[in-house]
């Protein structure tokens, strides 16, 4: 999932949804929220287990990218 999310209102029912794609036990997903969203994370990490968030710099610093990810608790 991209910054897509970030612009809905019902993500995490979006999430919920996409997520009903992955029947198996080891199921991951990544999100890519541009500012990081820590806002948006905490409420998704709720739902699935947060296993990781990196912050993501361009050269310049004027792009400030998170990439967070989940796993699917099944």
């Amino acid at each position: 999932l991209n910054e897509v999310i970030y612009y809905l209102d019902n993500y995490i029912e979006t999430l919920s949804n996409l997520s009903n794609f992955f029947k198996n036990g080891n199921s991951y997903f990544i999100i890519s929220i541009y500012g990081v969203r820590e806002d948006i994370i905490k409420i998704i990490s709720e739902q699935y287990e947060l296993i990781k968030t990196e912050k993501v710099l361009k050269v310049d610093n004027n792009a400030n990218w998170g990439v967070t990810l989940f796993r699917i608790k099944q």
